[in-house]
């Protein structure tokens, strides 16, 4: 269950006293975020509520807030953002004497009151009052969603937004979007700007889309392993072109051999996609996409076009030469030594 269908489950008539959000992946906490306070009608012309952002406000005023007694509803609810005395972040909010008041207030939460905690990265857990927390409140995690969840998350709120998108063109969407939610989101919003009605099908994507610089970079390496040297050439002058520096197109690059030395390697020794996907700690897609390149590799070759890069950009960082000029050079080596 992803902590989307966990905040469907909150019943605005029946809140519990606690709810503490956090978690690493900002996309989807975010979005998490947005999703609670749909579920509870959040409005700031509300006076029952309350949202204050700790890293701003005053915590006299925010321990105030909390203690309050509703005058206007039958229940106060108070959100707090940024509790930075409760993650693994190196601030804090409260005094030790206004933290010990707020645990107070855990202990003995009233039924007037529903508190919303939002956590952006790590819970310390070694703090009794986040042992307290955990324990009485419920708790939503933002991790990022496997493929399986963010396919089905992303159909569903396409299909809110009117759109008609296919599993196929779904799959689609996902590789566009490296598998990101925070991406997927934006590219569902470009898409339905272009096509507002009717279905989107694979080839909408292809032209709606733009390349990643990961999409571009794995398109130059597939070009310099067939030997197309004028494309891969030409590529590298459009991504400088617009505004790529030499040496992160060479970082990427690097990255990309290296994987398929790694799958290489794995593969040889025989494991299966799975057991190589395991193993690599990376997503299956980019896994299986690395399985077909280095099908016709040798490991030899993986192996010195990762040192030449490796040279390479000791070379530039050097001051040996341009570095346009000698990252020209290398594609152009690694292009035809591959085709030899």
């Amino acid at each position: 269950m992803t902590i989307f269908d966990q905040i469907d489950k909150i019943d605005k008539k029946n809140l519990s006293p606690l709810y503490l959000i956090y978690g690493e992946d900002e996309d989807i906490l975010s979005e998490a975020k947005q999703k609670i306070l749909e579920k509870i009608q959040f409005s700031s012309d509300n006076l029952s509520q309350s949202y204050i952002d700790l890293s701003e406000s005053d915590s006299k005023f925010a321990l105030e807030e909390l203690e309050s007694l509703p005058f206007f509803d039958d229940q106060r609810i108070v959100i707090y953002e940024n509790f930075w005395d409760i993650s693994t972040a190196k601030k804090s909010v409260f005094t030790e004497q206004e933290l010990n008041r707020f645990e107070g207030f855990v202990d003995n939460p009233v039924d007037t009151t529903v508190l919303i905690i939002i956590v952006h990265g790590k819970l310390d857990n070694k703090r009794r009052v986040v042992k307290k927390l955990k324990q009485k409140s419920i708790v939503f995690e933002a991790v990022s969603l496997k493929e399986s969840e963010l396919s089905s998350h992303l159909l569903t709120l396409s299909g809110q937004m009117g759109m008609d998108i296919s599993a196929t063109a779904m799959k689609r969407l996902l590789e566009k979007s490296s598998f990101s939610f925070g991406l997927a989101k934006k590219n569902l919003d470009l898409l339905k700007l272009y096509k507002p009605y009717g279905e989107i099908s694979v080839a909408d994507l292809d032209l709606v889309l733009p390349k990643t610089l990961q999409d571009n970079i794995f398109d130059l390496t597939e070009m310099l392993l067939k030997g197309r040297i004028k494309e891969a050439r030409s590529l590298i002058n459009d991504l400088v072109i617009q505004g790529e520096d030499v040496i992160k197109l060479l970082s990427i690059l690097t990255g990309n051999f290296r994987l398929y030395y790694q799958v290489k390697l794995l593969q040889k020794k025989g494991n299966s996609q799975a057991q190589i996907t395991e193993q690599l700690k990376i997503h299956p897609y980019r896994v299986k996409l690395a399985l077909q390149a280095v099908s016709k590799l040798s490991l030899e070759f993986l192996s010195q076009t990762i040192y030449d890069l490796i040279n390479l950009d000791y070379q530039i960082k050097s001051g040996y030469g341009d570095k346009n000029y000698l990252f020209d050079v290398e594609v152009i080596k690694i292009a035809l030594s591959r085709v030899k």
